[in-house]
Order: structure tokens, then C-alpha cells, then sequence
């Protein structure tokens, strides 16, 4: 019924599969030992490479993980030590918790803190924010919202330093 012809197998009266190292590999470019090998095949919104793997779309550097290493723990990350999201090269990569790879881009200074007046959508500037607070509830929440040209929640999340 099957039959194996240089790396492929073939169902009868089916098209021919790859193996999936084969497939997998066929889409890496392999550099040298110490530089990031690219996923040249799709990537996600992220740049990250995926392929279908297991029956379900999976990224390349976990299924890069998985054909040299085996299966990846439960609640684990394959982590990127280049931080270059297409990267397959198994030097690169270490596994890690969630918490692990938080420490690492941390350790990198790759932390960005765009909350508030930092984040490049904010209506408001910090005297602003501060005017706001100190005017209070002097007004209503629909007054201050009508004002300023926003909702009702982001005037009250302002007054309650839940957001800004």
C-alpha cells in the first residue's frame, strides 16, 4: 500500500507527502552555526514562522524544538536567545516559562512601558490628566466625558488612577 521513494511517502492513488523533517527543513535557511537560520516559509502577523505540523498550524521554532529534542513540556516556551522571531537555528532557542521569557526580554531592556501618556494613541497630556483629577468630581462623569470628547469609563478610569 505505501511505498518510500527518496524521503517521500506515497498512499496509493494519493499525491506524494513528505516526511515532515524533510518538509520542515526544506524551508529553513540553515547559515552558519552561530547566525539566526530564517523560516522562509509563512509567517504570522508576529513574523514568526508556521507550519502545519500535528494537524494544526503550529510555529517553526516549536516544531524546530520538537524534530530535535522531542515533545515540549507542558506550560513551556520555546524562548529565542536572538530575539528574531523567524529564527529555527536550535542554538538560539531555550526552554522557559512564561515568567523565564519575561525575565530574559526584561534583561535585554526590550520592556516597553507605554501605558498612559506613553502610549502613542493617549488623548491626554500629564497636565491634563493632572487638571482632570484635581477638578474631580466637581463635575459629572457624562459633563467631563462630553467635554473632552471621550467616554464616560475613561473619565472615570482617569479620576480612579486606573488608567493614566
Amino acid at each position: 500500500m505505501y511505498g518510500t521513494l527518496t524521503g517521500y511517502k506515497m498512499p496509493t492513488g494519493h499525491y506524494f507527502r513528505r516526511q515532515i523533517h524533510i518538509r520542515f527543513w526544506a524551508k529553513v535557511d540553515k547559515r552558519g552555526p552561530n547566525d539566526c537560520w530564517p523560516w522562509t516559509g509563512t509567517t504570522d502577523k508576529d513574523g514568526y514562522g508556521e507550519i502545519h505540523f500535528h494537524g494544526k498550524h503550529d510555529k517553526a521554532h516549536r516544531v524546530s524544538w520538537e524534530l530535535l529534542h522531542g515533545p515540549i513540556p507542558e506550560n513551556m516556551k520555546i524562548c529565542h536567545h536572538c530575539d528574531n522571531p523567524p529564527c529555527c537555528n536550535d542554538a538560539h532557542h531555550f526552554l522557559g516559562t512564561t515568567a523565564d521569557n519575561n525575565k530574559d526580554r526584561a534583561q535585554k531592556g526590550r520592556n516597553i512601558d507605554n501605558r498612559g501618556i506613553k502610549h502613542s494613541m493617549a488623548k491626554f497630556s500629564l497636565e491634563e490628566i493632572k487638571q482632570i483629577r484635581k477638578i474631580g468630581r466637581a463635575k459629572t462623569l457624562r459633563c467631563w466625558a462630553k467635554e473632552l470628547g471621550v467616554s464616560s469609563s475613561t473619565v472615570w478610569r482617569i479620576l480612579n488612577h486606573a488608567s493614566y
